[in-house]
């Protein structure tokens, strides 16, 4: 019961990294701008809360978590690429609609969207099944208890 309880915590703060305010936004962003769909913009910050990575440059959480991770394979820096064409942090279009797909990103930059949303998708995946698995074991642990 502690090593179930142990893991769902520890998969709820390595979720909460990725999507949080110091990760790189949800899962269903990095699908959507996969997708070609402009993603949903991020719930806005807590007042009094800490400011996201990358903020006070004016970068927004995912420019951070792209830079940190792209590097540089394309042999062009990563800020630069992100923001070549009128391009802004998340690499869609200056316009910004359905236009902007995953066409229009750089390789490295879908590389990055697609690493994490894997990531994300793993972590999501056993955090349920760990959830599941420690609700069964406390159901169990509930009717030895009755018996």
């Amino acid at each position: 019961m502690a090593v179930l309880t142990t893991l769902v915590r520890l998969l709820e703060v390595t979720l909460a990294g990725l999507e949080g305010p110091g990760g790189t936004g949800p899962l269903e962003a990095d699908v959507a701008l996969l997708e070609g769909r402009t993603p949903p913009a991020p719930p806005p910050a807590a007042p009094g809360g800490p400011a996201a990575p990358g903020a006070a440059a004016g970068a927004g959480p995912r420019a951070a978590g792209m830079r940190s991770s792209a590097g540089g394979r394309s042999g062009q820096r990563p800020d630069a690429a992100a923001q070549e064409g009128g391009r802004d942090e998340a690499g869609r279009g200056a316009a910004g609609g359905a236009a902007a797909g995953a066409a229009e990103l750089p390789a490295w930059h879908r590389d990055c969207v697609v690493y994490r949303a894997g990531q994300k998708r793993l972590a999501r995946g056993y955090l349920t099944a760990s959830r599941a698995a420690l609700a069964a074991e406390m159901r169990r642990m509930v009717e030895m208890g009755s018996n």
